[in-house]
């Protein structure tokens, strides 16, 4: 297994990068980001100057490194090579005494283009939590809620503060995507209906008011953090783990939304072909002419004992093309698939969280274009590691974000492989 030994963790607070790291071409590099509070990575994407941009909800108010009451949404921008260009706070601190009045946390990250195609800005979505009464009973609910920011600057293009909206449906906001004509389009955890539990809405970008809100689910549903939105013909595109309503297990399941008026398909895919098996859906990516999935099985009987990761793929018209499971040493309370992203070749390439002794680990599957595995790497320490996400950068390299938690303190990892998954 390749190990990544992590620098001593007060250089990392003080550098916010692993020193000594040699570059190779494409630059592969190894990253820590820390600002002092409990900070766990959401979503990444690649800028137009080839730089990174990642969404961390920070945690201010914390019981450990991964329970916290107190969020504010950070961003941190980065060069090519991972240095640190830029941290940004939403909403900015005011003050020591009212900085618990704000309570924010995003989940979903995208780029903001023009009509030309250029990289303008971008938007997060999330939740804002607040603390309120019903039934005569205090209790805390979330308002959806949307960030728009330029690409200079970081303030909003309408002249104030930057743009922080939060509309009246109790959500949370988990993938966001935006039309050519700069409309808006957020899916996520509806909070309000305990059976439809996912919904989408269209933000009309001039007012910035929703066009139309709608619920969907089964109960139980878990939608993957991405949104993909096809222009063209008026499709919005995401993968959830959905309850079939014929055997009563969980399987990945592609939604289709019309971006007209919310109308909805959705079709279930059991790539193992065993419907005792529950397979949760963790993310989803375009591939091919359709999209990709990649999930986790749980053996018959045993919610939280994994045993396999699996990808399914399909065209635009949700029909199964192909699929594969790959098994891996049984995971317990661990889900082990994290991200998917198809790759310049015309492969994909898979992150999951693999628990080792006592601790986990980054590991990355690489496929073909049918699912044959072509190879697999393991990077971790002694601290335990859980993935993000993954993508491939323009240059080639792999991009791997993930939390990693040192001396306590979860910190943001982001890291750059080769094309063959190699930190040189």
């Amino acid at each position: 297994m390749k190990k990544i030994y992590v620098p001593l963790f007060f250089l990392i607070l003080l550098s916010c990068k692993e020193s000594g790291v040699q570059l190779a071409k494409p630059t592969t590099f190894l990253r820590y980001f820390n600002g002092g509070f409990q900070d766990q990575a959401q979503a990444i994407i690649e800028t137009a100057d080839k730089g990174f941009l990642i969404l961390v909800n920070s945690g201010t108010v914390c019981t450990n490194a991964t329970t916290c009451s107190q969020y504010r949404i950070k961003l941190i921008k980065t060069d090519a090579f991972g240095n640190l260009q830029k941290t940004i706070f939403f909403p900015e601190p005011v003050s020591a005494d009212k900085d618990t009045l704000y309570n924010y946390q995003g989940f979903g990250l995208a780029a903001i283009n023009n009509a030309s195609g250029v990289e303008t800005g971008y938007v997060i979505t999330g939740r804002e939590i607040y603390d309120t009464i019903i039934n005569n009973n205090p209790t805390t609910a979330s308002a959806l809620l949307m960030i728009t920011i330029d690409n200079t600057n970081y303030s909003a293009t309408n002249g104030t503060p930057r743009a922080y909206r939060t509309f009246p449906i109790q959500a949370n906001g988990l993938g966001v995507a935006v039309s050519k004509t700069g409309d808006f389009y957020i899916a996520g955890a509806n909070l309000s209906n305990p059976v439809a539990d996912m919904f989408a809405t269209k933000i009309n970008g001039s007012s910035f008011s929703p066009e139309w809100v709608k619920a969907y689910g089964s109960g139980g549903d878990v939608m993957a953090h991405k949104l993909f939105l096809d222009d063209q013909n008026g499709f919005l595109y995401w993968s959830a783990t959905r309850t079939n309503p014929q055997t009563a297990n969980s399987e990945m399941s592609l939604i289709k939304v019309s971006t007209t008026d919310g109308s909805t398909l959705h079709q279930f895919y059991n790539p193992n072909g065993n419907v005792t098996f529950n397979l949760t859906s963790a993310d989803v990516c375009p591939f091919r002419n359709g999209f990709a999935m990649v999930g986790s099985y749980s053996l018959p009987g045993t919610a939280t004992n994994y045993s396999k990761v699996a990808f399914a793929s399909t065209d635009f018209n949700d029909n199964l093309l192909d699929s594969m499971s790959y098994t891996i040493t049984p995971q317990n309370n661990i889900v082990p698939a994290n991200s998917i992203s198809s790759t310049h070749e015309g492969g994909l390439l898979m992150l999951n969280t693999l628990q080792k002794g006592t601790d986990t680990n980054y590991h990355l599957i690489k496929v073909d274009s049918h699912g044959v595995m072509l190879w697999t790497k393991d990077y971790g320490g002694q601290f335990p590691d859980n993935g993000v996400q993954v993508l491939q950068a323009i240059d080639g390299g792999y991009i791997v974000l993930g939390t990693t938690v040192l001396a306590g303190v979860s910190c943001v990892l982001l890291m750059k492989t080769d094309s063959d998954g190699i930190i040189q």
